[in-house]
């Protein structure tokens, strides 16, 4: 029979069994009294405790706990051994995953993951020391101080500390965007600092008004307040500056330009890589749903029903693309943005700048931007007067405001005429004398 079908024993004989162990163990004490000195002491076990502390437990009552585990059938270290069976199962297991073939892709796509992450911490690390700069500039311009030599020493010392975390994540990872992004923003941060533009900082005026109605205007007003504000800080920094500094100014202008186009190419070719493995995994599941419905056509038209509501959102995702730009668009933007504000510097100085502004309205509709955003910066730009921009196109009619004027227009319409010509055809009731004679 087995262990589990023989009853456990009674806890009466268990006692009885300890009492007469126990009175066995005394009579064994008595008798070895007489002769201690000559006879050797009872072996004794030692153990220890979580704490250091050695205790000697008697051999007799080890012998106790054994026969105790014997009688009962109760294995106390029964769920160690288990255990220790289950993590070496499952030490096996996730050994024969990690050397068969499927997995390394993984592995790579870890590495990668990890290499985003540090290059990443080195972005911001980087990310720190530059506004550590800006800091320094904006003060000044609080202050009005000027930039004289101990401030730019100053400032290019955060810049470099910048570059160098910048350079670190691109040695992790030589193909990511914002690195380049990171590097063309700085050159152009120190050609603004070689020109000595140094533009006051505006803060908007918090709302006061009570009631969303109310600080919703008041949120608006105090965004073009604060709008203004920094277009006539803009321009009374460009006053300030000279030709000589702008020059010194160009080199790092032209190295932007070369770091905003390796950006550029950069995020189209993130774009592709992850269009590339979007399509194939598209494909895969369609091949893998294929598979399954040459048996199934119920699975077949659930397979046709998913990719008509794939290409549903696929298409929802283009016709938003302009409200979300893409990592390319926003990298054109960005480029965009410095081309606008280097023509504005040339401009304080008398140089060239439409060619300079046009490449920057171009880079701006091939990253999608709505006409009317481009439209309204250019009316900041401090050339506006030689622009001709000509009057304010009207707003395109809306779904909502197509039907509203079409509801008043269907409630102001007048009554048709009535028709002339046509005689009121009266229906003529019988007389009853007349309807009795007939």
């Amino acid at each position: 029979a087995n262990k589990s079908e023989v009853p456990p024993v009674p806890f009466e004989e268990l006692q009885e069994t300890a009492q007469m162990l126990l009175q066995q163990h005394q009579q064994q004490q008595a008798a070895a009294a007489a002769a201690a000195a000559a006879q050797p002491q009872q072996k004794q076990t030692a153990t220890s405790t979580p704490s250091g502390e050695v205790i000697e437990i008697d051999d007799w009552l080890v012998e106790f706990v054994n026969l105790f585990r014997d009688m009962s059938g109760i294995d106390a270290d029964r769920h160690l051994d288990a255990q220790g069976e289950g993590w070496a199962s499952l030490q096996r297991a996730v050994d024969a995953t990690l050397r068969s073939e499927e997995a390394l892709p993984l592995f790579d796509k870890a590495m990668e993951r990890f290499k985003e992450v540090t290059a990443s911490g080195y972005l911001q690390w980087g990310n720190v020391h530059l506004a550590l700069g800006h800091r320094l500039l904006d003060i000044a311009a609080l202050e009005g101080v000027e930039v004289d030599a101990d401030l730019k020493a100053r400032v290019k010392e955060q810049y470099a500390q910048a570059e160098a975390k910048y350079k670190q994540a691109m040695e992790v990872k030589p193909d990511l965007f914002d690195g380049f992004a990171q590097m063309a923003s700085l050159e152009f941060d120190r050609a603004k600092l070689a020109a000595r533009l140094l533009v006051k900082p505006t803060t908007p005026a918090a709302p006061v008004a009570e009631g969303e109605a109310a600080a919703a205007s008041s949120d608006g007003d105090a965004s073009k307040a604060a709008q203004e504000a920094g277009v006539t800080a803009t321009k009374e920094a460009l006053a300030k500056i000279k030709a000589a500094d702008v020059a010194a100014a160009k080199p790092h202008m032209d190295a932007a330009h070369s770091w905003y186009k390796q950006a550029h190419a950069a995020a189209v070719a993130f774009e592709e890589q992850r269009k590339a493995e979007a399509e194939a995994r598209q494909q895969k599941q369609q091949q893998k749903q294929e598979g399954n419905a040459a048996n199934d056509t119920e699975a077949a038209d659930i397979s046709s029903s998913d990719a008509k509501n794939k290409a549903g959102q696929q298409q929802q995702q283009e016709g938003q693309s302009l409200e979300q730009l893409p990592l390319s668009g926003h990298a054109q933007v960005v480029y965009g943005n410095s081309l606008y504000e280097w023509s504005q510097i040339l401009a304080a100085v008398g140089q060239e700048w439409r060619p300079v502004l046009d490449d920057a309205v171009a880079r701006f509709k091939d990253a999608g931007c709505a006409d009317t955003d481009i439209r309204n910066a250019l009316k900041n730009h401090t050339q506006v007067d030689q622009l001709d921009l000509g009057p304010d196109p009207e707003p395109e009619p809306t779904p909502a405001t197509v039907e509203q004027s079409a509801q008043q227009h269907q409630q102001h319409k007048p009554a048709p005429p009535e028709a002339k010509g046509l005689p009121k055809l009266e229906r003529k009731t019988k007389d009853k004398a007349t309807a009795a004679a007939q």
